[in-house]
């Protein structure tokens, strides 16, 4: 439903480039917000991508958003491995240290 709502928005966008390109900007952002915390981003990217296919040839600023989409995918960073180890505080001796 989400998707839907921001094709609609920018299919009837103005047909300005500069206008077109700020347009897919900020629905880029609305639609990254709207992703669910363990969504796999390159293949909600793509899906995207390819349910946009049609309106993409209708507006331009539809085409910038699915150029967006693209470039997020191409550039994405790799997920970081920040294994959490257990550590010792010290005890009330070590609480008490001032940092």
């Amino acid at each position: 439903m989400h998707l839907k709502h921001l094709i609609e928005k920018l299919r009837h966008a103005p047909n300005d480039p500069d206008r077109a390109r700020e347009l897919a900007q900020l629905a880029f952002m609305e639609w990254l917000g709207a992703l669910p915390g363990d969504a796999s981003f390159p293949v909600a990217a793509m899906t995207t991508f390819d349910g946009m296919r049609r309106a993409a040839e209708q507006s331009e600023a539809t085409a910038e958003f699915r150029a967006l989409l693209v470039e997020a995918v191409r550039v994405s960073p790799m997920p970081l491995a920040l294994p959490l180890r257990p550590s010792r505080r010290g005890g009330r001796r070590a609480r008490r240290v001032p940092f």
